[in-house]
Formats: structure tokens, C-alpha cells, sequence
């Protein structure tokens, strides 16, 4: 059986990895554009909605990728670590 502490570890690296998947899915496939104001001749923003200067496609499958690893880790390699 578990002790409470390890069961803890494994919730919250439970939840870390769902929400690292959730954000990455979230910046990675969601339009950057949509938060970005609209320029004014006196205020220009740099929204620049290419994709080679975007990466962010990239980062968000990598924050997910992030993401698996940590609830693998959370759900697979924690009971091996547990006390006697």
C-alpha cells in the first residue's frame, strides 16, 4: 500500500501534467493573433501573425511533450520510490 505522501506526489504530478497539456495545447493551437489589439498610428504593436516568426506551433508541442513526461513520471516511476 501507499503511504499518503507518495499518493500526494502522484496527484500533483498528476495534475501538473494534465495542465502542461492543457497550455501547451493552448498556446500551441489557439491564434495569437486574437490577443493581440490592433495597431493606431501612434501606438504600432508588434503582432506579426507569419508563422516563421512565430514559433509557437513548436513551443506548445513541446510544453505537451513536457507534459506527458510528467505524468508519466507521476503515474509510472513514483511507486517505485516508495518507503518501507
Amino acid at each position: 500500500m501507499l503511504d499518503s505522501s507518495t499518493t500526494w506526489i502522484r496527484r500533483l504530478g498528476t495534475v501538473a501534467g494534465i495542465a502542461l497539456i492543457v497550455y501547451g495545447l493552448y498556446v500551441g493551437v489557439l491564434p495569437t493573433t486574437a490577443h493581440c489589439p490592433p495597431s493606431t498610428p501612434t501606438h504600432q504593436f508588434a503582432c506579426d501573425p507569419g508563422p516563421p516568426t512565430f514559433p509557437h506551433l513548436v513551443l506548445g508541442l513541446v510544453i505537451v511533450a513536457v507534459g506527458v513526461a510528467v505524468l508519466v513520471a507521476a503515474r509510472r516511476f513514483f511507486p517505485y520510490f516508495e518507503r518501507d
